[in-house]
């Protein structure tokens, strides 16, 4: 009798344990996806700096999540739907040079650090200041910023700079250079 109360108790644990760990695993699978964030648009400028530098952050998320994990359809000679989709956010030249970086790395000098573009910046540092200045067809988007702190408190400084160029035929911004310098 004992054993059959037991063994009850046991399937009804496991039995609502189910679809808490299903629901968990949901969840997991959920968080992993990094949605396509919308195009610089006009309004981006007009608007707080913080969602200038929130939209900046979503395009360097979903762009490290792309060239990380997209196992799409693509044209493994020239990674033309890449490049493409890239260009959502980027210009020609910055899409394929990021492409390049990421799937052909033999293209890039192994010693030259200059050439490497950091597409995840943002996401690891702390924005201590942000100006917007305009030029003819776009903005420059020059920002101040710093490492979080290690275990010994030491932080690194550093100026980032955004080149942004108005797409007339899209009415959208795309990215057209990103520099990254640590300061101290």
């Amino acid at each position: 009798m004992e054993k059959s109360i037991s063994l009850c108790i046991l399937f009804l644990f496991t039995v609502l344990a189910l679809p808490a760990t299903a629901q968990s695993d949901n969840q997991a699978g959920e968080e992993a996806q990094i949605q396509k964030p919308r195009p610089l648009v006009e309004d981006v400028f007009t608007g707080e700096k913080d969602d200038l530098v929130q939209s900046l952050k979503a395009i360097q998320e979903w762009t490290q999540h792309f060239l990380s994990d997209n196992e799409g359809d693509i044209d493994t000679e020239t990674g033309a739907h890449m490049v493409e989709d890239l260009q959502d956010y980027y210009s020609e030249d910055m899409a394929l040079e990021i492409y390049n970086q990421f799937h052909r790395p033999h293209l890039m000098e192994p010693d030259d650090f200059n050439d490497y573009i950091e597409v995840d910046s943002l996401l690891h540092r702390d924005i201590d200041s942000v100006e917007v200045a305009a030029k003819n067809d776009g903005a420059i988007v020059h920002m101040k910023t710093s490492s979080v702190e290690d275990g010994a408190g030491n932080r690194a400084y550093f100026e980032e700079t955004f080149a942004l160029n108005y797409d007339s035929d899209r009415e959208v911004y795309v990215i057209s250079g990103m520099k990254s310098e640590q300061t101290k």
